[in-house]
């Protein structure tokens, strides 16, 4: 008989889907899966994997892209200063 599993929880009255965890391989409640959630461009996305809720990872803001300024608008018929050597 193998290893009991903590992430499985048995009801012969109640029965309940199990499946596998993307991330670690543990046979878990099909309940307990969520999915994992990236930043990526302007905001989070879904990866698509399935993923026991004690080993999710939480989105790294890095991943964002940066802000984009508009660049500054340009001076209409600019007066450049002219400097002479004395």
């Amino acid at each position: 008989m193998g290893q009991p599993n903590k992430y499985l929880r048995i009801n012969s009255q109640n029965p309940r889907a199990w499946a596998e965890c993307d991330y670690s391989g543990v046979i878990c409640m099909h309940d307990d899966l969520r999915f994992q959630m990236e930043y990526a461009g302007k905001g989070l996305i879904n990866t698509g994997y399935m993923v026991h809720y004690r080993f999710l990872d939480q989105p790294n803001p890095q991943n964002l892209a940066p802000p984009i300024k508009n660049d500054p608008i340009p001076v209409k018929n600019p007066r450049p200063i002219l400097y002479f050597d004395n």
